[in-house]
C-alpha cells in the first residue's frame, strides 16, 4: 500500500520514528519497537535481499540513503509511525519514498506474509524513489499489480474473489483505481486480485523484461497526460497495443476460469458456515416434526377404563 506526495508533505515531518532499536540494512535504516523486536531483527536480516530482487525485476536502481523500515505492533501503531491515514487491514504502508512500516502481529507477522508485505513495499519504495515526482504518471493499479506479482505471497483462494465478481458482474473499473485505493477491505482485496491478474497477463505475454521499458515510458510521458494516458501511450510504445486491447485480452483471460464455479463457496467462509448451520437445523427440524407425527399416528385409540369413567348424564340429560 502506497500514500502519495501529498499526504507526504502534508502529514510527514522530517526525521526518523521514534523507535527501541535499528539497525542498518544496506543504505537504509531499520528500526523496530521494543515489542516488535524479534521482528525487526527479522526483517534487517532480509531487507537488503528481497530490494534486490524487486530491483531486479523493475530494472530501477535508485538511491536508498535515507530511507528507513518501521517494525511495530498492532494498526494504531502502524498509523502513528507512518503519520497518515491507513485502514485496518493494512499489513504495510510506504510513505513518499521515505519510510516504510510494517506491522508484525497476528496473522500479519507470519513469516511468509510479511516476507511477501516487505517485498510490495519494496516496490512502492523503489519506485517513488525512481520516479520522484513523475512516479504518479503511473496509474496506481498498475503499480500495486507489480507490487503483489512480486510480493507473491501464495493462497489457496488466490484469485476467487476475482472469479466471483466476474460471475457476479461486480469487477471494479480500472479507471476509480487509477489514482485511489478502496479503503473497505473486500473491495481493496478485490482491487489487488484484478491488478495483479492483470499484470500476470501482461508477464505472461511479454516477460518481466516489459517492465522496466514501460515504467521508462511512463516516467517521460508529458506532465499534462494522466495516468491512464501515460500507460496506454507507453503499451502502444513497447508492445504496440493499446491499454482497451489489453483490458479486453485480461477480461477474456477471466473468462477462461469461468469453470471454477466452485471457488465461489469459499470467498465467505463465515457466510458459509452460517449457511450450512442453518441448513443443517432446517433438517434436523424437518426429521424430528416427521418423527413425532409418525409416533402420534402410530399410539393406538384408547377408551377410558371404569374407574376413570366420568359419571353417566341422568335419564333426559
Amino acid at each position: 500500500m502506497a500514500v502519495g506526495i501529498l499526504a507526504f508533505l502534508l502529514g510527514v515531518r522530517a526525521g526518523s520514528v521514534a523507535a527501541e532499536g535499528e539497525a542498518r540494512a544496506g543504505a537504509a535504516v531499520v528500526r523496530w519497537d521494543d515489542d516488535a523486536s524479534d521482528g525487526g531483527r527479522w526483517v534487517a536480516a532480509r531487507w537488503e535481499g528481497l530490494v534486490g530482487e524487486a530491483r531486479r525485476r523493475l530494472g530501477v536502481d535508485p538511491d536508498l540513503s535515507g530511507a528507513e523500515v518501521i517494525v511495530v505492533h498492532g494498526h494504531e501503531r502502524l498509523r502513528a509511525a507512518a503519520r497518515v491515514g491507513v485502514p485496518e487491514w493494512a499489513g504495510g504502508v510506504t510513505v513518499a519514498g521515505q519510510r516504510v512500516v510494517v506491522r508484525v502481529d497476528g496473522v500479519q507477522g507470519e513469516p511468509a506474509r510479511l516476507f511477501a508485505t516487505l517485498r510490495h513495499e519494496a516496490v512502492h519504495l523503489l519506485w517513488a524513489r525512481q520516479a520522484g515526482a513523475a512516479a504518479r504518471r503511473l496509474p496506481l493499479w498498475f503499480e500495486e499489480g507489480l507490487a503483489e506479482e512480486i510480493g507473491g505471497e501464495p493462497s489457496v483462494l488466490a484469485g476467487a474473489r476475482l472469479d466471483v465478481a466476474l460471475g457476479t458482474g461486480r469487477l471494479l473499473e480500472f479507471e476509480t483505481l487509477e489514482r485511489v485505493w478502496p479503503s473497505d477491505a473486500y473491495a481493496a482485496d478485490l482491487a489487488y486480485q484484478q491488478s495483479r491478474r492483470w499484470i500476470a497477463l501482461l508477464i505472461a505475454r511479454h516477460g518481466w523484461t516489459v517492465v522496466p521499458r514501460l515504467l521508462v515510458e511512463v516516467r517521460a510521458a508529458s506532465e499534462a497526460s494522466t495516468p491512464t494516458q501515460a500507460l496506454d501511450r507507453a503499451l502502444q510504445t513497447v508492445t504496440g497495443h493499446p491499454l482497451s486491447d489489453w483490458h479486453a485480452d485480461w477480461r477474456i483471460a477471466l473468462e477462461e476460469r469461468r469453470d471454477r464455479w466452485w471457488l465461489w463457496f469459499f470467498v465467505d467462509l463465515d457466510g458459509l458456515l452460517w449457511t450450512f448451520l442453518a441448513l443443517v437445523c432446517a433438517g434436523a427440524f424437518f426429521v424430528l416434526r416427521r418423527r413425532r407425527r409418525r409416533a402420534i399416528e402410530a399410539l393406538p385409540d384408547e377408551t377410558l377404563s371404569d374407574e376413570g369413567d366420568p359419571p353417566p348424564a341422568p335419564p333426559g340429560g
